[in-house]
């Protein structure tokens, strides 16, 4: 089952691609992270905000490999198992990024307030 097997090389590259932004290693830039509006202007929510999402995406990551697997130990017929792995996997990464946007949004209101206080 070649779909399962990609799939499943898929999400381990997702879990990978998240350590980096877990340990805070990436800074800003237009090509890796979380690349909202509140991210790119303010480098404490950058970091906050990918620092969360880095760990969302390696669960996400590690969630869509075993689910793979598990399709793959189930001998689901392939075109099956395709839509199950693309499912998944869109609700995996979906969902890691409306959360991570919204906590970007939430840290950004909350620094908004924090300077407004302190002037």
């Amino acid at each position: 089952m070649v779909i399962c097997l990609t799939f499943a090389i898929a999400g381990l590259v997702i879990a990978i691609l998240g350590i980096p932004l877990l340990k805070r290693k990436v800074g800003p830039n237009h090509i890796y992270g979380f690349r909202v509006p509140e991210t790119l202007n303010d480098e404490v929510i950058w970091y906050e905000t990918n620092a969360r999402g880095g760990r969302d995406f390696i669960f996400a990551g590690i969630a869509i490999a075993f689910v793979s697997l598990l399709v793959f130990a189930a001998r689901v017929p392939e075109n099956v198992a395709a839509l199950i792995n693309s499912g998944f996997t869109l609700a995996a990464v979906g969902s890691v990024a409306i959360i991570g946007w919204r906590f970007a949004k939430s840290l950004e209101s909350q620094r908004r307030v924090e300077r407004e206080r302190s002037n």
